[in-house]
């Protein structure tokens, strides 16, 4: 497959990959804590975090991506139909992404282990 035969895919994920490197040179600025960035087939930024840090923790940092991504990060729902809490959110407007590329952003909240130390 060449890049002509799915011109679509291809600039839009393009685009994304540019529009990654400006936010995360705005997100590192800012002193933002990383999180896992992927690029989807149809150019979509995805910033995921999970693990076995504390409950609160990941909290306060999807908080602070989401006092970064402002007023236009729409919240969705979280799965209620899993063991884990997803907390997220997507925008279409992402400091320094533009409006051509959409940002979702996902942060896995697991039970808070420490209640059971």
């Amino acid at each position: 497959m060449t890049a002509s035969e799915y011109s679509y895919e291809y600039e839009k994920q393009r685009t994304a990959q540019l529009a990654l490197g400006r936010l995360l040179t705005r997100a590192t600025k800012t002193g933002l804590r990383p999180l896992s960035w992927t690029v989807s087939p149809h150019g979509v930024l995805i910033g995921e975090e999970s693990g076995s840090q504390r409950r609160a923790d990941l909290e306060q940092l999807f908080e602070q991506w989401a006092a970064f991504f402002g007023d236009d990060l729409v919240r969705e729902d979280d799965d209620l139909f899993t063991s884990n809490s997803d907390v997220k959110a997507h925008t279409n407007n992402a400091p320094g992404a533009g409006k051509d590329v959409t940002v979702r952003l996902r942060i896995t909240v697991t039970s808070d282990w420490e209640q059971y130390l």
